[in-house]
Parts: C-alpha cells; sequence; structure tokens
C-alpha cells in the first residue's frame, strides 16, 4: 500500500495485467532497507494502513478514505485520496496477497509479505510488493514496485520527465520517515508541491543540457582527426576564456562544475570556488551577498558577467560554441533566464540549506569564526 504519482486527474481501472506488458512499458522501483527493529514490529507498522499518512510526503495530501481500522486479508480493498500539482484524485487498491509472520521450513528463517495491487487509480498497472526477513533482532525490507503508465508515447514523455523523479522522491521519504518512526532517526524534511516541481524541473533541464553536450561532444570526436591543429603563431594569447566564481558548498553546482572540469581540456576555465576560507570579493566589485544570489563570471578584460550568460562563455570555452548559439533564440533565451531565475531563488532551499524559514549563508570570515549558517 503506498502512494502513487498522478499523470490524470482522472482514475481509471487497471486493465492490463504483468504478464501483457512488453519492458518497454513495464518499469520497476526497488528498495531495500534494514531496520533495528523485530520482525512481527515491522510487519504490524507497514500493514497497519493507519500508518499510510504519517509514511506519505504531504506535498501528495494523501488521506485514506475508507474507515479505519481496516482489516488485513487477501481480497481486502482500500481507498485513497491525493493530489499531485493540483490534481485531485482517488485511489483503489486490492491486497491480492497475505502472508503473516512465520517460519520458512525451507530455511529456518521468519518471513512475511503482502502484495497490494491498483483496481482503479493514475496507472495502467500497479503491483507494490512488500518482504519482510528477519536477520537476527533486526528487519530486512524489500519494497518491488512494477508499474506502468498509460496513454502510451505520452506516457513515456511524462514518465521521463517527473513520474519515476517524484516516484523517487516518495520513496526516498518514506526510507526517512521509517528510520524515523522505528529508529529514532530524524524527521523526514517535508517539501512543498513548489520545492518539488522546482527540483524536478531543474532535474530535466539540467539532464537536457548534458545531452546536447554528451552529442556536441561525440560529433566533434569523429571529425577530430580530420582538423588540422592550430598553429603555435594562432594560439589564443590569453591564458583563460572565462573565470568562474562557483558555490562549493552547494551540492548542485559542483555537478556542474565537476563536469566543466572534465570537459575543460585545453585548461581554458579558471574556476574559484567562493565558498573557500581563502576567497576574498577582493577587486570584483560584487559583495559576498551578489555573489550568493546568483552565478557569476569574469572576462580576461575584467567584465563582470552573471545567470545564463557565465553558462554561455564557459560552454563555449570547452568547446560547444555551436550549441550554445541556440540558448540565444528568443524563446530559448527567455526559458533558460526564467528558469535560471527561479533555481536562483531557491536554491539553498532545494539543496537543504535553510533552516526552518531563514535562507542564507554568511560570509566565508564569519564561517571560519562560527557565526551564522
Amino acid at each position: 500500500m503506498w502512494t502513487c504519482v498522478a499523470i490524470a486527474g482522472k482514475p481509471f481501472a487497471q486493465r492490463e495485467s504483468i504478464e501483457l506488458m512488453t519492458a518497454n512499458q513495464l518499469h520497476r522501483l526497488e528498495q531495500v532497507q534494514v531496520i533495528d527493529r523485530p520482525l512481527d514490529e515491522v510487519f504490524e507498522i507497514f500493514s497497519n494502513a493507519a500508518n499510510l499518512e504519517a509514511l506519505t510526503p504531504t506535498f501528495l495530501s494523501f488521506r485514506i478514505l475508507t474507515p479505519l481500522p481496516i482489516a488485513m486479508f487477501a481480497g481486502a480493498r482500500i481507498e485513497y485520496a491525493l493530489g499531485l500539482f493540483g490534481l485531485p484524485m482517488r485511489w483503489r487498491t486490492l491486497i491480492s496477497d497475505w502472508e503473516p509472520p512465520e517460519v520458512d521450513p525451507a530455511d529456518g528463517v521468519s518471513k512475511a509479505r503482502f502484495v497490494d495491487q491498483q483496481v482503479s487509480g493514475p496507472y495502467a498497472v500497479w503491483k507494490h510488493t512488500h518482504e519482510f526477513e528477519a536477520v537476527g533482532n533486526q528487519t530486512r525490507m524489500r519494497d518491488v514496485v512494477d508499474y506502468a503508465v498509460p496513454f502510451g508515447f505520452l506516457g513515456d514523455i511524462a514518465h521521463a520527465l517527473f513520474v519515476r523523479r517524484t516516484l523517487d522522491r516518495i520513496f526516498a521519504h518514506r526510507r526517512v520517515a521509517t528510520a524515523h518512526m522505528l529508529d529514532g532517526g530524524p524527521a523526514p524534511r517535508q517539501l512543498s508541491i513548489f520545492e518539488v516541481g522546482l527540483q524536478i524541473a531543474g532535474e530535466v533541464i539540467g539532464d537536457f543540457w548534458r545531452g546536447l553536450l554528451r552529442a556536441g561532444r561525440d560529433a566533434s570526436e569523429a571529425v577530430q582527426g580530420a582538423v588540422a591543429p592550430k598553429a603555435a603563431s594562432e594560439a589564443p594569447i590569453s591564458p583563460f576564456d572565462i573565470e568562474v566564481f562557483f558555490d562549493g558548498d552547494c551540492p548542485l553546482c559542483i555537478r556542474e562544475i565537476n563536469m566543466l572540469r572534465k570537459l575543460d581540456k585545453g585548461n581554458r576555465v579558471r574556476f574559484t570556488d567562493i565558498a573557500s576560507p581563502s576567497f576574498d570579493t577582493g577587486d570584483t566589485g560584487l559583495t559576498w551577498t551578489e555573489f550568493m544570489e546568483r552565478i557569476h563570471g569574469r572576462l580576461p578584460d575584467g567584465t563582470m558577467i552573471e545567470g545564463v550568460e557565465v553558462f554561455r562563455h564557459l560552454y563555449s570555452a570547452v568547446g560547444f560554441g555551436r550549441l550554445v548559439s541556440l540558448t540565444r533564440l528568443p524563446v530559448v533565451r527567455e526559458a533558460l533566464h526564467v528558469g535560471y531565475l527561479l533555481f536562483a531563488k531557491n536554491r539553498l532551499r532545494m539543496t537543504g540549506r535553510c533552516m526552518e524559514d531563514i535562507c542564507a549563508v554568511a560570509p566565508n570570515s564569519a564561517r571560519i569564526a562560527g557565526v551564522g549558517l
């Protein structure tokens, strides 16, 4: 019994069996977690529908509609209400298999298992198998979800863009919530639907950009042998094309910077970490706050640039000038500009660097002294 991600506001009956789905249609999500509690206790928690709301992220607006308590057995049906991105829906599941804890005569290990399947809801197929196995005084819990998204190729696009990414976040939340409930770990951070949307949009844009870069790199390597090297007299005079000022404490930023380092075969980019204790705004003419608000770069003549223009210079410097030129098209330019401003405004929150409603990072000198966030 687990919540799902919606791709349509109107639920429909599950009309296709898993056996009839092709490999391209059917997807699988699997998670294993070891819990420091005995099997009977863990099984009681996860087989009790009343605990589902505590294990589900609030951005799904999840509610159980079937009156509690719910008797669990093979054939039991449960109805839920949830919503995502403004789409309210109903979801009905059937407990198709129910195997309470007992000792497996084959190996003498206590095990338990139950399966819930969608009767009606947003998926073409949804089958969630819950498996529990005693490991000493601990319990090994394994979740296997086989699912399919409806609407043919449109569903495939929806799955690639946000369905799987949302499911990954749901199960990551469930993992932390389980540790909090049973092992006394920290409570999971509840994301708003706006934050989830921003994170997913950032990932989609990043994946698209990296795909373009890989395609450009492959094409460049294919013709590399046919291009004559520059004569020594043609070598650029400047020791670098751009200096980029990046936040080394930002996980998303570091991932991008590490990729750029690998691509920068000619050492045309100078990388400066503003999170380094040795960094000083110096002669840049900018304040610490301005550096933290958005990414900045410096050209060889000392000109400071910011935002998307920094990325244009960066990727041009590592050999993707032709692809970068596409980002100057009017519609693409505006979309990238707005998308980056949204990311820059919310990146501290997106990367878990906010405390309650305060999203700020103190300058290096203050952090070294132990002041600030």
